[in-house]
């Protein structure tokens, strides 16, 4: 999925610019196929961190996610087919949520979208959908850790995995929709956002869109009803109180 082009008139004369990170899905390098011939010995490590994810300024979301990511991560709209993405940088493809060691910033929601690897569902043949996992990912080991079968039968890792990679998916779909339903509406505008660090470092992002309120105000009632029916009403509150989170990129304690 690439990024829009959004306009970057009047950038700042110094400082850090840079557009959200794209394409996705991000952070896959081989994902394969699930099977219990190719991975018959293989299984997951525990996560020890999250550096695969430090080069990213933004992941996906699913629907569900954004009424709690919104604590903490401005949610913005990303792609030609437009889904919400948390921003997790400004100015350049950093994660300003995973400190030196590779942990997250403590009592920070972690997107799903990164929960999720190193596994991720792939397609086949027509409405054929099964369980990947990325093997050049640290967490996977060909012959240990938590593993993947039982003998010819799917562990519980293998299970569980899979189960959460179908309720995400169901998620982004919503998501999905949403977005679809926005952009056909004609509520999203291109926009940058400019943050001063403390240090006064000016860092600008761009490549995303957002709701324009005065637009999605002056919607008709009866759209207004059909996005209530289907569930959007609040993810789309959710998205306008997210823009609050821009000043989580002015804080003192995020270092360059």
């Amino acid at each position: 999925m690439n990024g829009p082009e959004a306009s970057a008139a009047n950038p700042p004369a110094s400082g850090d610019q840079g557009g959200l990170a794209t394409p996705f899905p991000l952070f896959y390098k081989n994902p394969q196929p699930v099977n219990s011939q190719r991975h018959a010995r293989a299984g997951v490590r525990a996560r020890q961190n999250f550096s695969f994810a430090r080069d990213t300024n933004a992941v996906p979301l699913g629907a569900d996610e954004l009424f709690v990511a919104l604590a903490y991560y401005p949610i913005v709209f990303a792609g030609a087919k437009p889904v919400p993405v948390a921003v997790l940088g400004v100015g350049g493809h950093k994660n300003v949520f995973i400190d030196d060691a590779g942990q997250w910033r403590a009592n920070a929601y972690v997107p799903a979208y990164i929960r999720r690897y190193p596994f991720i569902l792939a397609t086949g043949a027509p409405d054929q959908v099964y369980l990947a996992i990325d093997e050049a990912a640290d967490s996977f080991s060909p012959d240990d850790g938590q593993p993947l079968f039982d003998g010819d039968a799917p562990s519980n890792v293998a299970r569980q995995a899979l189960e959460f990679c179908r309720a995400f998916q169901a998620q982004v779909e919503l998501a999905q929709a949403l977005g679809e339903a926005l952009q056909e509406a004609n509520v999203l505008v291109p926009r940058r956002v400019d943050v001063r660090r403390a240090d006064g470092t000016l860092m600008s992002l761009d490549g995303f869109q957002v709701v324009d309120e005065a637009r999605f105000e002056a919607l008709p009632d009866s759209i207004f009803l059909t996005w209530r029916r289907r569930g959007f009403l609040g993810l789309i509150y959710a998205h306008l109180m997210s823009t609050r989170r821009w000043q989580t990129f002015t804080a003192s304690a995020i270092s360059p």
